[in-house]
């Protein structure tokens, strides 16, 4: 089975000069964990649900939530991205998109075309591919 055959194309992305608040606000709406971050349909990095928490004030912090809004609000999302992204083909086999996310605990692998982003493949993409294969 090919990556092609189980990877989202129905992608919601995002821009490196959106804010970490809007950025929060489409993973919540959205309910995604990983969004890609392009310039047109050129990936330049990943952001993940951990990155913008790591990238959030802390609660334990003095700031007034004012302040804290206001750093979510101006603070871009490049400033906590992932911009070495490891890809696959679409081309690929499922079991060497599998094997990225087991062997590196990633949650999701962009695909890229010609440098274009055209997918994503996430664990539960995995496992789908893995039900099909055993059910034919």
């Amino acid at each position: 089975m090919k990556v092609r055959d189980m990877m989202q194309q129905n992608l919601v992305t995002v821009t490196p000069t959106m804010s970490l608040a809007q950025v929060q606000r489409f993973m919540h709406d959205k309910r995604i964990r990983h969004l890609p971050v392009v310039r047109g349909h050129h990936l330049v990095g990943i952001v993940t649900d951990r990155d913008i928490r790591d990238a959030s004030p802390s609660p334990a912090t003095t700031l007034s939530k004012g302040e804290i809004q206001y750093q979510m609000d101006t603070t871009p999302v490049r400033s906590c991205m992932s911009r070495n992204v490891v890809t696959v083909h679409p081309d690929d086999d499922m079991v060497h998109a599998a094997r990225i996310l087991l062997d590196q605990k990633y949650g999701c692998v962009p695909v890229l075309e010609e440098k274009r982003l055209v997918g994503i493949i996430t664990e539960t993409d995995c496992l789908q591919a893995m039900l099909v294969a055993t059910n034919g």
